[in-house]
């Protein structure tokens, strides 16, 4: 898992490249959300940062302590260092899921069509509560954290204007078409 090449490894190298790739009018900068939301396809960028971001944070929680998966024991014969690194990628990620955040609600409901922001929302606030939990990054990072998290549930309460179970019936409409 920690040595070079290996599949997870390998899979976040190739995430992150495709990242680094994306062409410079999908950046996700005030500017540009400006011009993506008069292009109506602002939402379409937000998700794609989101799914970006959420992918490689759901890759390393595992090396969070009190997230229990299947490959987190595969975390347990690992060195510390590559330990804090995993911590330390996963938090960055979560954070930059909350930035977006708050760069989309500056445009309003529109900038979170998929319903994966507000997945993503909820997960980033997981690893952003367990990690300040475990880690030793001073007191500035209390104030971040709750800062994000203030951004992140200001997100999930958009969601709650959805009619009930409209995340669950459009996914089993398109299956019985």
């Amino acid at each position: 898992m920690y040595r070079d090449g290996s599949d997870f490894l390998s899979l976040i190298s190739k995430l992150d490249k495709w990242y680094t790739g994306l062409p410079e009018q999908l950046e996700l900068t005030p500017i540009n959300a400006y011009a993506h939301r008069e292009m109506n396809m602002l939402g379409a960028v937000v998700f794609l940062h989101m799914a970006y971001h959420g992918a490689i944070a759901n890759l390393t929680r595992v090396s969070l302590n009190g997230f229990e998966f299947p490959l987190a024991g595969a975390f347990g014969a690992v060195p510390e260092q590559f330990r804090y690194e995993c911590q330390t990628r996963c938090r960055y990620h979560s954070d930059q899921i909350s930035s977006i955040i708050r760069l989309g609600l500056e445009h309003g409901a529109r900038a979170f069509d998929d319903s994966l922001c507000h997945v993503a929302a909820f997960e980033a606030t997981k690893v952003q509560i367990v990690h300040s939990s475990i880690s030793q990054r001073g007191a500035g990072d209390r104030e971040a954290t709750e800062d994000c998290i203030r951004v992140n549930i200001e997100l999930m309460k958009m969601k709650e204007g959805l009619p009930q179970g409209i995340l669950v019936e459009e996914p089993q409409r398109l299956v019985a078409d």
